[in-house]
């Protein structure tokens, strides 16, 4: 989770699991915090959806980062990938 002196940043964490996100959204409840959210969604289908909502919204996006995105690194499951050239581009756009 965010430490206390992020407070000036909202930070946007996306997940494809909806166990995973509802584990998130427990501990930003537990903890207090109010600029942390949590979306269950496919990166590679939803992003360009939500940063173009976000930009809408005059909310400048700062930072892009990606945690743990790639664990099928054989080549036969490259088509399972998270980073691939068309989330790079979708990102690159913002």
């Amino acid at each position: 989770m965010a430490s206390n002196h992020t407070n000036d940043l909202n930070l946007l964490g996306l997940e494809i699991r909806r166990p995973v996100v509802d584990l998130c959204l427990r501990r930003k409840a537990s903890s207090g915090l109010r600029n942390v959210h949590f979306l269950s969604v496919n990166a590679n289908v939803d992003l360009t959806e939500i940063l173009s909502s976000l930009q809408k919204l005059s909310i400048p996006i700062d930072t892009v980062t990606i945690q743990f995105p790639d664990p099928h690194f054989k080549s036969k499951h490259k088509k399972r990938r998270v980073v691939n050239a068309g989330l790079v581009s979708c990102i690159a756009k913002f």
